[in-house]
């Protein structure tokens, strides 16, 4: 047990002294808890999941790509099954339950809530595909 705990520590340290920005620490450090609680350092309750999201967030940071880049998103979530219909670059309900449900798959849903996480997913759609 200590042993597991020092590697997880040992890396921990190792991992965060080489990170750039607050937002790769941040990663990193849920990528630490995450090994702790699968290894049984940490206990690790989960979190439940909201059942409806406010689609505002999402809504001003889809609007605020390119139209091409809206349809490449809609296009990925009709490749991966999650929005029927063509791709327009239009925010609409089918737009925002294909990425409410993608967002759920992927297990990246907290980022519904805020326009900085809806930003990141949408980005972590266009790359997925």
């Amino acid at each position: 047990m200590i042993r597991k705990l020092l590697s997880v520590t040992i890396l921990s340290l190792s991992l965060s002294a080489n990170t750039a920005s607050a937002a790769e620490s941040a990663y990193w450090h849920d990528l630490m808890f995450i090994i702790g609680a699968k290894s049984g350092i940490i206990p690790y309750e989960p979190v439940a999941v909201p059942d409806a999201f406010d689609p505002a967030p999402m809504r001003l940071a889809f609007n605020d790509r390119p139209v091409v880049e809206r349809k490449k998103i809609q296009s990925v979530l009709a490749g991966y099954g999650y929005l029927d219909g063509a791709a327009d670059g239009v925010w609409g309900g089918r737009t925002w339950a294909a990425i409410d449900r993608y967002a759920r798959a992927a297990n990246v849903w907290q980022g519904l809530a805020t326009p900085a996480g809806s930003g990141g997913i949408l980005d972590h759609i266009a790359m997925s595909y």
